[in-house]
């Protein structure tokens, strides 16, 4: 009973610091919880909101609190390597270290979550997301998105299951209004014909945008005009209407 009370209190401790920015008081406070050094070393590994103090007295307050030397070290590159990494646009921060796309609500830069689609097969090639809405909302007040691509990453991190990464910028794309049906949704990307798969997506559904390099991969996407209400869906990098792509959707109320 105590052991599972004990296994309690330490993953309420872990969850409540992941909800954090993690600081130098972070770390001080899981080891004074009796946090074990691999889940410290852990929580700053995959802390995306961190913001240590390496200076002298920042250090040193490490050092009074006996945190291991292998933990400091690892707080002193995780800090360098954001402050080298961090650029503000529009009143924003960004760490080029933060790979995906974003927009700037407001003054507040929100992640838009990508989705696999799924292959709907027939005259017409679909693309289909299987569930009825996105799961991040927008304004149709907000005309500019941010994408930050891992240019180094061979995964498949344009759109298609390919062996190697070919999205170089997001010109190599599409934003495209989605359809809804029943409890999904959808886009036209292609047609059978002639015993072979042809790439098309209507251009009643393409939404044109311009793209501006501001440093490294990160880009900046601007569309003419507030969209509509609906359901939308960026997908970077070569459209290939048989297989399964990487879909950045959100919706505009």
């Amino acid at each position: 009973m105590k052991k599972t009370l004990s296994l309690l209190l330490i993953l309420t401790t872990i969850t409540c610091f992941a909800q954090d920015i993690i600081t130098n008081s972070t770390i001080i406070e899981m080891k004074r919880a009796g946090l074990s050094k691999p889940i410290i070393i852990n929580t700053i590994e995959d802390s995306s909101e961190y913001n240590f103090d390496i200076t002298t007295k920042g250090l040193k307050q490490l050092s009074d609190s006996k945190i291991d030397d292998e933990i400091v070290v690892l707080i002193m590159k995780k800090q360098k390597n954001k402050s080298e990494n961090l650029i503000k646009i529009d009143g924003i921060e960004f760490n080029l270290a933060d790979y995906g796309l974003f927009i700037n609500e407001n003054g507040k830069k929100i992640k838009i979550n990508s989705h696999l689609t799924q292959v709907d097969m027939g005259m017409k090639l679909k693309a289909m997301i299987p569930n009825s809405s996105a799961d991040i909302s927008i304004g149709n007040n907000v005309t500019t998105f941010y994408f930050n691509f891992n240019a180094d990453d061979n995964s498949p991190t344009n759109s298609v299951f390919n062996l190697t990464n070919s999205i170089s910028d997001p010109n190599e794309g599409e934003l495209v209004k989605l359809t809804k049906s029943g409890k999904k949704r959808e886009f036209q990307v292609g047609k059978v014909g002639m015993g072979r798969l042809k790439s098309e997506i209507p251009e009643k559904i393409r939404i044109e945008y311009k793209v501006e390099k501001i440093k490294n991969n990160l880009y900046k996407i601007t569309i003419n005009k507030g969209l509509e209400s609906g359901e939308y869906g960026f997908i970077f990098g070569a459209i290939n209407p048989g297989a399964t792509m990487k879909i950045y959707d959100f919706n505009v109320q």
